[in-house]
């Protein structure tokens, strides 16, 4: 009786082992993943700011240098 406890008590712990591992390489695979995703999304923000900075200023230097100078009350 006892040594068929003790079987069914390791292979529970045996089971609860792979569990863990397969647990944490489960977190180490979406730690990978999100970092890659960070990655990509700076070097897409690089690239968008490096081929539309000339067209996303020029329409903003416009606008401010054709306004009409403010006037201020009483001058």
């Amino acid at each position: 009786m006892a040594s068929r406890d003790r079987r069914r008590l390791k292979g529970s712990l045996t089971r609860w082992l792979e569990e863990a591992r397969e647990s944490r390489r489960r977190t180490e695979v979406l730690r990978a993943c999100i970092k890659r995703k960070k990655v990509a999304f700076q070097l897409f923000k690089a690239w968008y700011w490096d081929s539309f900075s000339a067209d996303v200023q020029l329409p903003s230097k416009r606008q401010h240098s054709s306004a009409p100078p403010l006037s201020l009350p009483g001058s």
